[in-house]
C-alpha cells in the first residue's frame, strides 16, 4: 500500500523510529499552535501524549489520489466528519498477539498494560466500520489479499460516480 497519512505525537521517538516516516514528531508547543490555528482533522491523547493528523497532510496525500490513515475508532469517526466518503476498515488480531507484537517492538510493561486496557472496548467499535478483518497470526498474505480485494472494491465503486 501507498499513500500513507502520517500522523504527529508529542511522544518521543522509539529506537528506529524516523521523522516524516513513522510520525511527524512535534513539541506540546507545536500541538498547541496546530490546535488554535484549527489544522487538525484528527486528534486523540493517548498514553500522556498527543497524536493526530493536519489538514494540510491529508490535503497533500489526497491530491495524489487515494490515501489511508492508521487511527483508533475516536479517529476514524473524526475523519470521517471531515470526508465523509472515506472507506473505514478495522483490522484486528487477538489480544495475544497485540500483546506479543507490542513486546517485539520493545514496549515497556506499563505502555503494554495501557494499551491492552482498551482492547475489549476497541473491539466492540466493530460496528462503526464499514469492514472487519480479521488479522490472523501468521496469515499475513492472507490479510494483506482481503484488504487489497476491498480497496479495489471501493476504489471501483468511486469510479463508477
Amino acid at each position: 500500500m501507498s499513500n500513507e497519512l502520517i500522523s504527529f505525537t508529542t511522544r518521543e521517538k522509539r529506537k528506529g523510529e524516523v521523522n516524516g516516516v513513522d510520525y511527524h514528531f512535534i513539541n506540546d508547543n507545536q500541538h498547541n499552535i496546530l490546535v488554535y490555528k484549527n489544522k487538525l482533522v484528527e486528534k486523540t491523547f493517548y498514553g500522556g501524549n498527543y497524536y493526530g493528523l493536519t489538514k494540510d497532510e491529508v490535503d497533500s496525500k489526497l491530491k495524489l489520489g487515494h490515501a489511508f490513515a492508521i487511527v483508533d475508532c475516536n479517529g476514524m469517526q473524526q475523519l470521517k466528519k471531515y470526508y465523509d466518503n472515506c472507506v473505514t476498515i478495522m483490522l484486528h488480531t487477538t489480544k495475544e498477539h497485540a500483546m506479543l507484537q507490542m513486546l517485539k517492538r520493545g514496549d515497556s510493561a506499563h505502555s503494554i498494560e495501557s494499551r491492552l486496557s482498551t482492547f475489549n472496548e476497541e473491539l466492540s467499535n466493530k460496528q462503526f466500520y464499514d469492514y472487519c478483518v480479521f488479522n490472523k497470526y501468521g496469515k499475513f498474505e492472507q490479510t494483506r489479499f482481503i484488504l487489497s480485494s476491498i480497496l479495489q472494491v471501493e476504489m471501483n465503486k468511486m469510479e463508477e460516480i
